[in-house]
């Protein structure tokens, strides 16, 4: 059940990064946009088994999100916001 979860949390952020970020290749390193906007990361994007590899938190929080961790049972809380109709 717990990784039924994960799974679907990871799925519905990758389907709203994959919405609305780009992601860049750049001489600087790889850049990304959300929204148009350029997200700047604390740790470093990096690329790995051909796979680009971002800071959750930065993503989501720029998509609207609220991030929290819980240190003492190791979990992430990911609240993302209804959209108004």
């Amino acid at each position: 059940m717990k990784k039924l979860i994960t799974d679907l949390i990871a799925g519905l952020v990758m389907g709203a990064i994959i919405a609305t970020a780009t992601v860049t290749i750049a001489s600087q390193g790889i850049l990304v946009y959300v929204n148009g906007k350029l997200i700047h990361f604390d740790v470093p994007a990096f690329i790995q088994d051909g796979r680009t590899m971002v800071s959750l938190r930065f993503v989501a929080e720029a998509l609207g999100a609220q991030v929290r961790w819980n240190d003492t049972a190791k979990r992430l809380r990911l609240s993302i916001p209804r959209r108004s109709r």
